[in-house]
């Protein structure tokens, strides 16, 4: 769901023109429910993953949209 209608959903986005970067994650509840990544690719792994998992994000949801965060930062969260 990268354009969601309805109530209850959240946006988060990280924009840098300079580098190219474009990251929308939409939220629902405590959960990513969809996410468009463009430019530096490095976190659609993790990002996939929390969406797969559907684990609550609310303290994390700023590390993901973060342009260079280190994915140990979360993957520890995530089940194996």
């Amino acid at each position: 769901e990268v354009n969601p209608e309805g109530e209850g959903y959240a946006e988060v986005r990280q924009v840098d023109a300079r580098a190219g970067v474009y990251k929308k994650l939409v939220i629902r509840g405590d959960r990513v429910t969809g996410a468009i990544v463009m430019g530096n690719r490095s976190s659609l792994r993790t990002i996939s993953r929390f969406i797969d998992s559907k684990l609550p994000v609310s303290a994390n949801v700023e590390l993901l949209v973060k342009e260079g965060f280190e994915r140990t930062e979360l993957e520890s969260l995530l089940p194996r």
